[in-house]
Parts: structure tokens; C-alpha cells; sequence
């Protein structure tokens, strides 16, 4: 697909042509599967999770909003492989407890395990997207600008949107206490 009918096609769709969606889904569904095989190593398992960024964008409600097309695509792409390397990761600890049969039915790593993936779900849903990025990378320890190289943003964008995500974090906690 050539850039121009990309932007073609993109631009129908922001206007509400839903037929247009499908121009544009099938090069970027094979683009993403390529991308997402990377991480999780299984044809079936990048195609579901391709065909989720996609269905996510498309459900998108401040889709209008969306600047990068690809650049959102993948960036949820990722964060979607990541999500199933975690369920694998946590599957295999439990199916290797209960072959050796040292499953004792308390598992404190995996309440906590639980408790970080509850949390990490309630953050995304309190934060904007672009939040949600900034606020995912300081908590890897990453500086300012170091964040806004990463996002596409000047440092003093990041800055903010981290300020931001932590002012919402805070006061969606006092109002679920």
C-alpha cells in the first residue's frame, strides 16, 4: 500500500466510512503479525494478537485523535504481546507446581502476581493513552528526556503527562478509598 492511499483510506475511515477500515487492514494485519511472532514465537498467537491491536484501534473511541496510525498499532501490538508473555509466563509456573506437585493451594507470589496485574489494568483504564505510555516508561526508571525521545514528545511534554498521570492516579485512589 502507497503512502497516498493510506492516508486515503485513513482519512475515509476518521470520516466514518467503516468499509474503508478494511483497506487498511489486511497490510497492516500481516505487518503486525510479522512483528508480534517476534515476541511470542507462535504463528496462531501473533495473528489473535494482530488482529486485536486492529480490532482496538477500530474500537477506539478517540480514534480522531490518533496522529501515528502505525505507530499506535504497534505500540498496542506490544503491550498485547507483553500482556500474553506475563499469562504464558504465569501458566507455566502453575502447571510446573502442580507436575511436581509442590502446588501448596497459598501462593503468595502469585496474590501478588494477581494484585500487580489488577493494578496494572486499573491504571490503564484511569489514564489517557499517551499517559499510560509516559507513565509505564518512568516506571522502568526512564528520565525525562529519555521518555520524550521514546514518545515523540520535548521533555517538558513528558514531564507534564507524567505530572498528569500521577495528579489522575492519586485522585482516582482517594475516590476508590
Amino acid at each position: 500500500m502507497t503512502e497516498a492511499s493510506f492516508q486515503h483510506w485513513w482519512q475515509q475511515f476518521l470520516q466514518g466510512n467503516q468499509e474503508a477500515f478494511g483497506k487498511l487492514y489486511q497490510p497492516f494485519h500481516r505487518k503486525l503479525t510479522l512483528y508480534c511472532f517476534r515476541y511470542v514465537h507462535d504463528e496462531a498467537a501473533a495473528e489473535d494478537l494482530a488482529a486485536e491491536a486492529l480490532y482496538k484501534l477500530y474500537e477506539y473511541p478517540e480514534v480522531a485523535s490518533v496522529r501515528d496510525f502505525e505507530r499506535w498499532l504497534f505500540t498496542a501490538a506490544k503491550n498485547l504481546c507483553l500482556d500474553q508473555i506475563r499469562k504464558d509466563k504465569r501458566r507455566g509456573e502453575i502447571r510446573e507446581e502442580i507436575r511436581v506437585g509442590t502446588s501448596t493451594g497459598y501462593r503468595p507470589e502469585a496474590e501478588k502476581a494477581l494484585q500487580a496485574e489488577e493494578y496494572e489494568r486499573w491504571v490503564a483504564q484511569v489514564l489517557s493513552e499517551k499517559e499510560l505510555e509516559v507513565w509505564e516508561l518512568h516506571q522502568q526508571g526512564f528520565a525525562n528526556e529519555e521518555i520524550a525521545e521514546k514518545v515523540g514528545t520535548s521533555a517538558k511534554t513528558a514531564a507534564n503527562l507524567k505530572s498528569m498521570a500521577r495528579n489522575k492516579l492519586r485522585d482516582a485512589l482517594k475516590q476508590h478509598s
